[in-house]
């Protein structure tokens, strides 16, 4: 089983079992187990070969449903199912991860966000040709709440109380309600963070995990809409709160991040939703979503990395921007860093040398910045422009004529001569060629001089020429 339960159950059921396994703490085996090789800050391997490949990995169960969830797809069994009284089992978790994780080639640490980027979107392409291990039926759900579940709780030794849900119109909500047109509730990684551990009725009554993240989801009402809100029976408040969720969640996977807290995913529960509402929209990056955007993007990750304070990171980053998409006033938004990151993508070879060699940020910034100016002014050169390195074209450059040949041949193929021209491979061979020509040129010093004596001067009137070492007549 791809991950199972670290506490296993000994003859117990229902109740007693949650109990017993208090957090549901998971152990990740066979491809799940690469998950210790890259999330190891937040894993803990137990077993592993002796190259410390991981063989069994443990794994919280918020951590992996964070992971998973948004992969998955509900079958029509389980639309009508009440959220409350449910969780994604163990089982179903593994089996997507499983599936996914073995058809990944890279196994280096990445920061969870990435991680979980490409979890979401390998199972996009691998759900077409089998959905099967990534379809939930009624059979995936672990049960932890319902009449059912109360007597369990209550004839426990000592009895557990089992307070109502609150608010009331969260015992209403059904899975069918968070669903979108995929049958997917992507919503449900950021609010099962936000909600924390709800596996006894407890953790859901007043002031619990459903009564708080009500509260933050009522931020995003106007006072009026609050008014109306109050108004409304169960049904109605749970009707419109839900749609809110649908509407507003989740957020971007470049700004969604793991929280190891509850009162962590909740402070980010409530800055995406402040942020989905703001006049900026949901895909604007703000200073709290440095940290998280930046290892999407390899450009950033290389220039800029995360080992500065966020406010220094977004200060760059936006600098970065602005140059690359010549807008003095662009604000960073997830477009607008996709944009400029290709801009800047034929540095990356470059970079990756520098960041090797412990650059410092704001150095590698620096140079970044000054090669696209360059690269903007050969460019504007090859154009039989004016020059300027803003990229735009004159009046001289459309008109054709001059030296340059206007928008010629030469000049269509001058950001692909650059880019071979900034390339390390490239730049080394050069390096190779030059040492070695060197080389041969003391050899071939060393073996004449015992036979040339002197070198005659030549006339006045003539030079080398660049190419060869043929006299040219300066004059006629």
């Amino acid at each position: 089983m791809p991950l199972r339960y670290v506490v296993t159950s000994e003859g117990r059921t229902g109740a007693e079992l949650r109990g017993a396994r208090a957090k549901h703490e998971l152990l990740a085996t066979g491809p799940s187990a690469r998950i210790g090789a890259l999330l190891p800050h937040l894993t803990t391997t137990t077993v592993a070969t002796s190259d410390g490949r991981p063989l069994e990995v443990k794994v919280s169960f918020a951590l992996a449903t964070w992971l998973v969830v948004s992969a998955l797809t509900f079958a029509d069994e389980v639309a009508p199912l009440q959220v409350y009284m449910y969780l994604i089992g163990a089982e179903r978790l593994g089996t997507a991860l499983d599936v996914v994780l073995s058809s990944l080639t890279t196994f280096a640490p990445v920061v969870p966000s990435v991680l979980r980027r490409a979890i979401v979107s390998k199972a996009e392409v691998l759900r077409s040709g089998n959905p099967n291990p990534f379809k939930v039926t009624a059979a995936c759900l672990l049960l932890v709440g319902g009449a059912d579940d109360d007597d369990d709780c209550s004839g426990l030794d000592p009895p557990l109380s089992t307070p109502a849900v609150s608010p009331a119109w969260a015992s209403l909500t059904v899975f069918a309600d968070l669903l979108n047109s995929d049958k997917m509730a992507p919503a449900l990684a950021e609010l099962g963070l936000a909600w924390g551990s709800r596996f006894f009725a407890t953790q859901r009554g007043v002031g619990g995990c459903f009564d708080v993240v009500a509260g933050i989801l009522s931020k995003t009402f106007t006072t009026d809409e609050l008014s109306l809100l109050s108004a409304c029976s169960a049904a109605g408040k749970n009707e419109q709160y839900c749609e809110t969720i649908v509407l507003l969640l989740p957020s971007p996977l470049q700004l969604a991040t793991y929280s190891p807290t509850e009162i962590a995913a909740r402070m980010h529960l409530l800055r995406s939703l402040n942020r989905s509402v703001s006049a900026s929209g949901g895909a604007s990056v703000g200073v709290y979503d440095m940290h998280t955007t930046i290892p999407h993007f390899s450009f950033l990750a290389l220039a800029v990395g995360t080992d500065l304070a966020a406010p220094v990171a977004m200060g760059l980053v936006l600098e970065l921007v602005r140059v690359a998409l010549k807008q003095t006033k662009a604000e960073l938004t997830l477009l607008t860093i996709a944009s400029a990151c290709q801009v800047y993508e034929y540095l990356q070879p470059r970079l990756e040398m520098m960041h090797a060699e412990h650059v410092p940020p704001g150095d590698r910034v620096a140079f970044s910045l000054r090669e696209v100016s360059a690269r903007r002014e050969h460019e504007a050169t090859a154009r039989g422009g004016s020059g300027s390195s803003d990229g735009s074209l004159s009046h001289g450059g459309l008109s054709g004529g001059g030296g340059n040949g206007g928008m010629g041949y030469a000049s269509m193929h001058v950001p692909k001569l650059l880019d071979l021209l900034s390339d390390p491979t490239f730049i080394a061979v050069c390096a190779e060629i030059i040492t070695n020509l060197d080389a041969l040129v003391g050899l071939a010093a060393r073996s004449s001089s015992s036979s040339l004596t002197a070198v005659p001067a030549l006339p006045s009137s003539t030079t080398l020429c660049a190419a060869s070492s043929t006299p040219c007549a300066t004059s006629r």
